[in-house]
């Protein structure tokens, strides 16, 4: 209602509406806007008003553009010195040393104002280099604290919320330049929380941000109209998430990683779903095509792409036989179907034969004539990484025949992975290990604790940026190995014999404070942005082994328990934590002055001592 009142009238008219401040609250209209997060009214706003919607008082305005004008003359002045220089042959050393430098720009900008007892020459000169503030202030120190509005040097502008001279709370921001506009939270001067972020190109964002950067659940508007509604990490799509195509409105559904789509189901028009995995955005490697899915007569056609080229294997009637699918091994085709006590979905059972140790391990046996000839697998459990649908590990249970005799084995497949375990302990208490909590698959807001997971051994991760942020320094200097401690160079196994992968156990511990360790909790609880998947949390090894349904933290923390016992771990990977700084002593009272001595004596004290000289 109120862009169509304020899009009926005349640019000045309409101007002048939006600088008029409330009259209850003596909030501009964009301070509101933002405040009550109206984002559509805020984008028009500013779009429309630009510098113009934020406010600020006209003689400071005048101030801040005089100093843009000199700005602009002094570099001109100075891009005309050098093209003369340049024409003449000469370099700014061959320069007469005794030019006097040009003055000041505030000194320029003061002459040019001319007397003015409102603005005083050190306001005029912060205003050039600070720019302009408007709003409330500390009474104690002065510092930008509760509602206020910022014009930049740069010609940027915010409105909203402040603490200790920081953009804190609810704000917008406009980049000059650039037109950018983003409405939301902010921490300490990052966008950090949720917020909507308006490009100029027509795309928008709404969704979690981390310092500065797309984390967390979001929803993505591009230009062409395509959108991306899912999980984001670190400013790209990572997890679960949704793209749908606008021009036909075919989906990708499924797991996203490092932009792009890796795993799911593919969404065609007429009734027509791919499941299987994809890379830029098309499908590779093994699959399922689901036709007339939902209507009378549907049927699937598993199969594989081979360069681009689609090899079909068998042609099934959908229905209860759905969850199974065909797998080439050794040039024969073999059945993979879920265990009789668990139900998977067929897409599971895709991602499952495309889950890269997987693969491998099918590729060896092609190459080894003598290996095991498999008859059949089951699928027994499944485990993702948290928060995503990007496999973790798998168990199955193989059949077939080996030097003629019929045999079945269990193997348990998992992706080459790194744990952290970063254990706080405060002298008269329980030491803490910190984790992530993530849901339950189909338990609602249960909470299963994992152990914080690095594929590749690498240490660039959300979760260790957010512990740094609370003084929890874990870095590859401040950590040990401990599968290499154990003996085990290669990594932890967690059955030798069967398991087709490895993984490290990198291993921080640290003594705090006694003021860290009773806040832990709450620190945890704000390192965490809100609508994140996974949070952190802590909890006591004891605890932690005893509730993980990951294989992975279990056995970590296993190792870690047993070594533990055997004196083989270092009390401390990193020095004690320092106590926080004291604050400074409360300044004295100023003693009275005393007048023990008249005023009249002390000033005819020098005649005397003159005349006595």
């Amino acid at each position: 209602k109120i862009v169509k009142y304020l899009n009926g009238k005349e640019e000045e008219e309409m101007l002048e509406e939006v600088r008029k401040p409330n009259p209850g609250s003596g909030q501009s209209l964009l301070m509101w806007a933002v405040l009550k997060q109206k984002f559509v009214l805020v984008e028009w706003l500013v779009r429309k008003a630009k510098r113009g919607a934020f406010v600020f008082g006209e003689k400071e305005l005048g101030v801040y553009d005089k100093f843009v004008e000199k700005r602009k003359e002094r570099e001109q002045e100075e891009k005309e010195r050098l093209e003369a220089l340049a024409e003449a042959g000469e370099d700014e050393e061959q320069q007469d040393d005794d030019t006097p430098p040009p003055p000041p720009i505030h000194e320029l900008v003061i002459s040019d104002l001319g007397e003015d007892d409102s603005l005083d020459p050190y306001k005029i000169r912060a205003i050039g280099e600070l720019g302009i503030y408007q709003g409330q202030r500390n009474t104690a120190d002065n510092t930008k604290t509760g509602l206020g509005q910022a014009l930049y040097p740069n010609g940027d502008c915010y409105i909203g919320e402040y603490k200790d001279n920081k953009r804190h709370g609810t704000g917008c921001y406009w980049w000059h330049t650039t037109g950018e506009i983003y409405i939301g939270s902010w921490f300490e001067n990052h966008r950090h929380g949720n917020g909507r972020m308006i490009h100029p190109d027509g795309g928008k964002y709404y969704g979690s941000w981390r310092m500065d950067e797309k984390s967390g659940k979001g929803r993505y508007t591009y230009p062409t109209g395509d959108t991306y509604a899912g999980d984001w990490e670190k400013g790209v799509r990572q997890g679960q998430g949704t793209y749908t195509v606008a021009s036909d409105m075919s989906a990708f559904i499924g797991a996203f990683d490092k932009d792009d789509f890796v795993t799911g189901e593919w969404r065609l028009a007429g009734g027509v779903r791919y499941f299987g995995s994809f890379k830029d955005f098309k499908p590779v490697g093994k699959g399922v095509y689901h036709h007339r899915f939902g209507q009378e007569g549907s049927f699937t056609q598993d199969g594989e792409y081979i360069n681009g080229e689609w090899n079909p294997h068998n042609i099934r009637k959908a229905g209860a036989t759905t969850a199974s699918f065909a797998t080439k091994i050794q040039d024969r085709y073999v059945m993979v179907r879920p265990a009789k006590d668990v139900k998977f979905s067929l897409m599971t059972l895709v991602r499952a034969v495309n889950f890269e140790p997987f693969e491998k391990w099918a590729k060896y046996l092609s190459e080894n004539p003598t290996a095991v000839q498999v008859d059949a697998i089951q699928v027994n459990s499944v485990e993702w990484v948290p928060g995503t649908k990007l496999l973790h590990s798998i168990g199955v249970t193989v059949t077939g025949v080996k030097d003629g005799e019929a045999v079945t084995f269990p193997i348990t497949f998992m992706r080459r992975t790194s744990v952290v375990i970063p254990v706080l302990r405060c002298e008269g208490s329980h030491p803490l290990v910190i984790h992530l909590k993530t849901p339950k698959p189909g338990c609602g807001d249960l909470a299963a604790p994992v152990l914080i997971e690095v594929s590749g051994g690498g240490f660039d991760s959300p979760h260790l940026d957010d512990l740094r942020n609370i003084g929890v320094d874990v870095t590859p200097g401040n950590v040990v190995n401990v599968t290499k401690i154990a003996g085990n160079d290669s990594g932890c196994y967690i059955e030798p014999s069967r398991l087709t992968a490895v993984f490290e156990v990198y291993y921080f511990t640290q003594e705090v404070t006694q003021e860290f360790y009773s806040t832990l909790q709450e620190r945890l609880a704000q390192a965490s942005p809100e609508g994140s998947f996974t949070s952190l949390a802590s909890s006591t090894l004891d605890s932690l082994a005893t509730t993980t349904p990951s294989i992975t933290t279990y056995t970590a923390i296993q190792l870690v328990r047993d070594m533990a016992e055997d004196e083989l771990l270092p009390q401390m990977t990193v020095v004690k934590m320092r106590p926080p700084t004291p604050p400074p002593p409360a300044a004295e009272e100023r003693p009275e002055l005393s007048e023990a001595i008249p005023p009249e004596e002390v000033l005819e004290a020098p005649k005397e001592e003159e005349e006595d000289r």
